[in-house]
């Protein structure tokens, strides 16, 4: 029965892979669902503050126009975002995966959001930006 047990939360943590890409490195070791949530959330919002330095950098960056429309750019992701980790989470809904699903998609999405920005900004941040 044991085995059984260990082999379906197995099952789930593979199942939720797709969403979740890779768990970072120190959010690896943790031993439970709480852990993790924590781990990730942890995660979150560290990109979630690089994000928003980036942001404060580009605006600095950008005359007026482009400025406003990167404003508007951003809350429109946010929203993308926030929604689509939503229905993505409805997958395990009711389950202990679900809020697990929420965050890992929040942390995966921040970070191809940070990739993106630098990839299209890169000639306005030049080299300095990491």
């Amino acid at each position: 029965m044991k085995r059984a047990y260990i082999g379906m939360v197995m099952w789930m943590i593979v199942s939720t892979s797709w969403i979740m890409g890779s768990f970072t490195e120190k959010c690896q070791t943790a031993a439970t669902t709480s852990e993790l949530i924590d781990c990730l959330s942890a995660d979150v919002r560290e990109r979630e503050e690089k994000l928003a330095r980036m942001l404060v950098r580009l605006h600095g960056l950008l005359d007026k126009e482009a400025s406003a429309q990167l404003k508007r750019a951003e809350s429109a992701w946010e929203v993308y975002r926030d929604s689509n980790c939503l229905c993505a989470s409805g997958l395990h809904a009711g389950g202990s995966l679900e809020p697990v699903d929420l965050v890992a998609c929040k942390d995966r999405m921040t970070d191809d959001r940070l990739k993106e920005l630098k990839l299209t900004y890169k000639e306005a941040l030049g080299t300095a930006e990491k």
